[in-house]
């Protein structure tokens, strides 16, 4: 049994993450560090980190039918920058956020690149926080919302 189009999606996500590295012509190596698509697997000290999640599925019932479920899926990339003493950490964020837009341009401009099921792929949003006195991170994130269709085959009883 194959996992769940919204799930594949994800996955697909992070491997397109995986390949933001230097030595690729990124500005970062975030893709050889934790990306994680539950907040469970994020190591509990500051090295940079991305957890990828989805935040909301609601379903399109006007365009489902009896065989297949139509939705939008909204998703949250979000990865930590530590500071460190010679490095910039908001700088660090601000790159690392243009590796992660741009790493998605297939999703977002290529159907043949995207899993079966999923219809349209958009990048909605992006932030950069500013961190608190003390803090040892700082946290971005990129949004986006995909369109799925998933085939609905009645359970066998």
């Amino acid at each position: 049994m194959s996992n769940p189009i919204t799930w594949q999606l994800l996955e697909h996500v992070r491997d397109a993450l995986k390949l933001i590295t230097t030595a690729r012509g990124y500005n970062t190596d975030i893709g050889l560090h934790v990306i994680a698509l539950e907040s469970s697997q994020l190591p509990e000290d500051t090295v940079p980190s991305t957890l990828i999640l989805a935040t909301d599925i609601p379903v399109n019932e006007e365009a489902s039918s009896s065989s297949t479920t139509k939705s939008d899926m909204d998703i949250v990339i979000e990865f930590a920058v530590p500071f460190l003493i010679d490095d910039n950490a908001q700088l660090v964020a601000h790159r690392a956020r243009s590796d992660v837009m741009r790493a998605l341009i297939p999703l977002r401009k290529k159907p043949k690149e995207r899993p079966i099921g999923v219809t349209t792929f958009a990048i909605t949003g992006s932030r950069i926080g500013q961190p608190e006195d003390g803090a040892s991170v700082v946290i971005a994130q990129v949004t986006a919302r995909a369109g799925l269709v998933e085939s609905q085959n009645p359970a066998n009883p």
